[in-house]
């Protein structure tokens, strides 16, 4: 017997379910379990890929080179199976597909629609393909969290993007790379072509503390090269040009941000500097100063 499968698990309380939603039955278990092994090469293509990790799609549009981040978090690959789990936690639930053997009854969308997205599913590694569809499928989903997902998805036969369907990732603002209004670098290159795809990560050094334990500290932001569309990226110095554009702007924003962040945790002692206001007291140290001041009132009464 497949160590993948699912079991039918009989409801002993009630699930609430959403409008699209069924508790799966029996018959629908079975025909589940026919895809048991494109589940869970799926889900450890995820887990090995994508789970966690910051995506950045680099491509062409209009006169400029944008880059597109994308997180990829545990919780979002559920939705791309149309399987749910009653009384589970987003880590239950990816184990479970991984690895079968419920031990909760699963839900799956009215319809046909799970079944759909699981004859899909085996296109998931497409999303690191940068010749595929992935950013047209992508920017219909970000579009689509926007303005509602029945109005964004308009074309149900492209079946990747029918398996993005409900697919959340955390989308970040498209950022300019390079502006190519004037010069003929990319020129040849189609309108939504992505030219490369990286994941980013941190810059880490390890050293050895006082007590001799290790510990890391971020030194930087990079990106390291997934794929890249060698019909426009032919030549190492097309990779390493793409790469130095995208690992500057990654620095130059880690380095915003951080300022940005520095600024938030401050501005309000900045604030009462300029008003030459007195810093608001530690709240625990008050309310400790104030017993104090009563206990030691009643003793010397």
């Amino acid at each position: 017997m497949n160590n993948n499968y699912f079991n039918y698990i009989q409801p002993t309380k009630w699930i609430k379910l959403r409008r699209t939603d069924k508790l799966a039955d029996a018959n629908n278990i079975k025909s589940l379990n026919k895809y048991s092994d494109i589940i869970h090469n799926s889900a450890k293509f995820y887990k090995d890929n994508l789970e966690g990790k910051q995506i950045d799609y680099v491509y062409k549009e209009k006169n400029e080179v944008k880059i597109l981040p994308v997180i990829f978090k545990k919780e979002n690959f559920s939705h791309l199976t149309g399987i749910n789990f009653g009384f589970s936690n987003a880590e239950n639930k990816f184990e479970t597909l991984l690895n079968g053997n419920n031990t909760t009854p699963l839900i799956i969308e009215t319809g046909k629609i799970t079944f759909r997205k699981l004859k899909a599913l085996k296109k998931l590694p497409d999303i690191l393909k940068p010749t595929s569809t992935t950013l047209t499928n992508l920017k219909a989903v970000k579009q689509a969290q926007s303005i509602g997902f029945s109005k964004g998805i308009k074309n149900e036969d492209n079946d990747l993007l029918l398996a993005l369907h409900n697919f959340k990732p955390e989308f970040y603002q498209p950022r300019s790379l390079l502006n190519i209004k004037n010069s003929n670098e990319y020129s040849n290159v189609p309108a939504n072509t992505i030219l490369g795809i990286f994941q980013e990560s941190n810059d880490q050094v390890t050293y050895l503390d006082e007590n001799n334990k290790e510990r890391k500290i971020v030194v930087g932001r990079g990106a390291g090269a997934i794929a890249l569309n060698h019909e426009y990226i032919k030549t190492p110095q097309d990779a390493l040009s793409l790469a130095s554009v995208l690992n500057k702007s990654i620095s130059a924003y880690a380095t915003k941000e951080k300022k940005r962040t520095i600024n938030i945790e401050n501005i309000d002692d900045l604030g009462r500097q300029l008003n030459h206001e007195k810093a608001v007291p530690n709240r625990k140290r008050a309310a400790k100063t104030v017993a104090l001041r009563k206990r030691f009132g009643q003793e010397r009464e």
